[in-house]
């Protein structure tokens, strides 16, 4: 089991529809980060691209808090392993370490435990690492991406290890479980979204997520098992947490966790080592989101959905078809990115999910999971309280 609060329910499913005759692998290329250009023309993307850079030198020489030179200091740091080829390494498919790893295990022996131990081991392991929290799934192939980022087919074979080539990426068929993860961000920097503070803690992430899931798979590996560490390539996190038991999807299209909200990123790491695999969870986020909007009012570009239900409709090829969700419009959304410079992160600060861990906190949230009777009070209460609103740059320096 994940270690979750006492108004969380288990589910023999996952909390999200999916229609089998729509529902296809996904093409990484498609992704907003892999098409912008094609989806908003050559002419607007270096547009973009100058108004980023114009802003960025003037908001430099100008001292704007937030964007200041020892703001973007802290960012720029926080970057250092998911910007540079240590993340490549981190995230190899096969062992990094070969002769060592060969060393420490000259006679290839594998763990030999029962389904249950290897979990319990694994996610201990899991969390010594990095991890905030950590949940196992079967893999279900239908999240795997169908071509990744540079076009090559990810396949399933029956092959002793993982292979990658220019061609093709070669996940074994013994490959059936994945573990994942979800490691944590300074919330008092993401209190100051949209800012490079923000910025830094979004980064920041994205540099222990290599890390988490790098160091799980060498130790996987070392215990006589193929692991393939991911971050956001390979296959689509989120249903893979949700799958997992780590929480539910959110009108913004995020994960929504019961004592973090969205305010994580998530990792992963596809295994052939055995393991019991723990159950969806239900805490009533998909209830409240219905009544709530706050993301979606706040949402500067308008990219974040309005309408009342979740709902197959999608907003352009860079959206999952064949699932019941708020689907996003992500190029509005990365459009947003390049004016502010630092990416946005409004929608993870203004959600009420976030709070800190307080009695009051934990009361609305058990009264959310059991009931939908107050949920528009509980959502117009946040706002009368002031939460979610934006802080200055001091408060993180002061803390």
């Amino acid at each position: 089991m994940v270690r979750h609060p006492w108004w969380v329910r288990t589910r023999s499913e996952p909390k999200y529809e999916v229609r089998t005759l729509d529902y296809e692998r996904f093409d990484a290329r498609k992704t907003v980060f892999g098409s912008f250009e094609e989806y908003v023309g050559p002419v607007r993307a270096r547009e973009l691209l100058e108004q980023n850079r114009s802003r960025r030198v003037a908001s430099l020489a100008a001292g704007e808090p937030g964007l200041s030179l020892v703001d973007r200091a802290l960012a720029f740091g926080a970057q250092t392993v998911w910007q540079s080829e240590a993340q490549q390494t981190l995230y190899s498919w096969t062992s990094p370490r070969g002769p060592a790893l060969e060393a420490l295990n000259p006679e290839r022996r594998r763990l030999d435990a029962s389904p249950e131990r290897s979990a319990l081991i694994v996610k201990r392991a899991a969390r010594f690492y990095g991890a905030l929290m950590v949940g196992i799934a079967e893999l279900n192939r239908g999240h795997v991406y169908s071509h990744d980022h540079r076009g090559r087919p990810i396949v399933f074979r029956d092959t002793t290890e993982p292979v990658v080539t220019d061609r093709e990426l070669v996940i074994p068929e013994s490959c059936r479980w994945v573990v994942a993860l979800a490691v944590g961000q300074d919330w008092t920097a993401m209190m100051g979204a949209p800012n490079a503070l923000s910025s830094a803690a979004v980064a920041l992430g994205y540099s222990t997520m290599p890390v988490v899931a790098g160091s799980l798979a060498e130790f996987i590996r070392a215990l006589g098992y193929n692991a393939i560490p991911c971050g956001n390539d390979t296959a689509l996190s989120v249903p893979i947490a949700i799958d997992a038991g780590l929480g539910e999807f959110g009108r913004h299209a995020r994960l929504i966790t019961p004592r973090y909200g969205s305010n994580v990123r998530l990792a992963k790491v596809i295994t052939d080592l055995p393991m019991s695999v723990d159950r969806p969870i239900d805490f009533g986020v998909v209830e409240f989101c219905k009544v709530c909007r706050k993301c979606a009012l706040h949402c500067p570009s308008g990219a974040i959905s309005l309408e009342p239900e979740p709902s197959f409709q999608t907003r352009g090829p860079w959206n999952r078809t064949g699932v019941k969700m708020w689907h996003e419009d992500a190029v509005k959304c990365f459009e947003q990115w390049q004016r502010e410079t630092t990416g946005c992160s409004i929608c993870v600060r203004v959600c009420p999910y976030n709070h800190a861990d307080t009695l009051v906190h934990r009361a609305v949230m058990a009264a959310i999971a059991t009931t939908t009777l107050f949920n528009r009070l509980f959502a117009a209460a946040d706002d009368l309280f002031g939460y979610g609103r934006q802080v200055p740059p001091q408060a993180f320096w002061a803390s």
